[in-house]
């Protein structure tokens, strides 16, 4: 959430800067998706077909926990 937060990214973007596989990223930003913190659209990529772009919806997210 954090990178897409400063600006929208790439999957291969988030890929590359978390260090992390694509499907795994991939399944993040499906559940993310569901959850209505972030959106994606399709892009062209000139030259390489296209390319999914992910953004947050919202600059700021705070979370607040209820125990008890």
């Amino acid at each position: 959430m954090l990178e897409i937060m400063v600006e929208p990214k790439t999957i291969n973007d988030l890929t590359n800067c978390l260090q992390r596989n694509r499907s795994s990223i991939t399944k993040d930003v499906g559940l993310l998706e569901k959850m209505g913190l972030i959106v994606s659209s399709r892009q062209s990529n000139p030259g390489h077909g296209i390319q999914k772009m992910v953004q947050a919806i919202a600059p700021k997210i705070e979370m607040v926990a209820t125990l008890g």
